[in-house]
């Protein structure tokens, strides 16, 4: 009986054992991405465009950053319902949480970018710096928002990977990205592009991701879709 009993531990925590395995393989996979983007990004953009240029890269990058911070918290307590749930079958309710925080959170990221871009046209038409303003920086910050915006929905569709127990699988996907847009980056910079062309590369290669990334997940769930609340 004990023999019998110590076989079952061992089959059940086989499977618990692999997905630890392979989460912290695709966690490892990340952080490589991002060492290996910065030793491409930071000599390749200050030959491109110099020291000054790539500062202010460096601050058109903060816009998504920033955004996809403000919706960790959201996303954390997300994921930690829609588990629970899930572990229960309780699809219905899984369904209800990823809708409600994809729809609160995405508001809340457009509604603060629509602000930002508002308040930096008021001042640059105050400052009578209109045309300057749009022909240096704000294709590139316009670019950005769209690309923080796709960001954060990776995220929130993220929380359905990890959710029904594919969090490896959603993580190595979501870090396959940075090196994607690493090589779009690189690409624009060496043909001689300027930071706008290479924010609309990112932004492009972020947005395809995205979709790419949402229809993968409606193929495992079909039933774990965007949108306002309805049943599975």
């Amino acid at each position: 009986m004990n023999d019998q009993g110590s076989s079952l531990n061992s089959h059940g925590l086989r499977p618990v054992f692999r997905r630890l395995a392979l989460g912290m393989g695709a966690n490892a996979l990340g952080k490589v991405w991002v060492i290996g983007s910065q030793l491409v990004v930071v000599p390749v953009a200050t030959l491109s465009w110099g020291a000054a240029g790539y500062g202010q890269w460096l601050m058109l990058t903060t816009v998504p950053t920033y955004l996809a911070v403000s919706s960790v918290g959201f996303g954390n307590a997300a994921i930690v319902e829609m588990t629970r749930r899930f572990a229960i079958q309780d699809n219905e309710g899984v369904l209800t949480v990823f809708q409600s925080v994809w729809m609160l959170v995405s508001a809340g990221v457009l509604a603060v970018i629509a602000a930002a871009i508002a308040i930096g046209l008021f001042g640059a038409t105050l400052s009578g710096t209109w045309a300057s303003t749009i022909d240096q920086s704000w294709v590139g910050l316009l670019a950005m928002c769209v690309y923080a915006f796709a960001a954060v929905q990776i995220s929130i569709i993220g929380a359905g990977f990890r959710a029904t127990n594919r969090y490896a699988r959603g993580t190595a996907l979501s870090e396959a990205i940075l090196p994607l847009e690493t090589m779009a980056f690189a690409g624009v910079c060496l043909c001689g592009g300027g930071i706008n062309a290479a924010a609309i590369a990112v932004t492009l290669v972020r947005l395809i991701a995205a979709i790419g990334y949402y229809a993968i997940l409606k193929r495992h769930e079909p039933w774990l879709r965007l949108g306002g609340a309805n049943p599975p």
